[in-house]
């Protein structure tokens, strides 16, 4: 099974995006993180994607969506953290692992090319107040 992880930063009503630079989603606008790799937690995935997404430190504070896909050759589950910055610095050049990072408030992020349904997980976590600790999330191991 395929582990993939993702944080959402919101700061002063802006959320942090990367523009992706994969040849898959070239262009599209998404939340920081990626595949976890076997040695990794998925903790430590996603603030390693992070930093080198977006250039920059975070602090996990919370679960606010789980997806799971069963393909027909295989099987992927993505966790989506509520997260912070650690420091104030981005990343401000193009690279393999990103085109552009940058804020934006949920209005911009409407007018953007998104990956997949980023607009549909902003409004889920949106649309809460609390979130499932990091420490309290654990997958069952397959």
């Amino acid at each position: 099974m395929r582990l993939k992880s993702f944080v959402l930063i919101e700061r002063e009503n802006r959320y942090l995006l990367i523009q992706e630079a994969s040849a898959k989603w070239k262009g599209k606008w998404f939340l920081p993180g990626g595949g976890v790799k076997d040695d990794e937690t998925l903790e430590a995935g996603v603030k390693r994607e992070v930093r080198e997404e977006a250039g920059c430190d975070i602090e996990l504070t919370g679960v606010f969506f789980v997806k799971y896909h069963a393909g027909f050759f295989n099987r992927k589950v993505s966790v989506f953290y509520c997260g912070r910055m650690t420091g104030e610095k981005i990343k401000t050049e193009p690279d393999e692992e990103s085109l552009d990072v940058k804020w934006f408030t949920y209005e911009e992020l409407l007018l953007l090319p998104l990956r997949q349904n980023l607009k549909k997980l902003v409004e889920i976590y949106r649309s809460h107040t609390h979130f499932m600790a990091v420490e309290d999330f654990k997958l069952r191991d397959y």
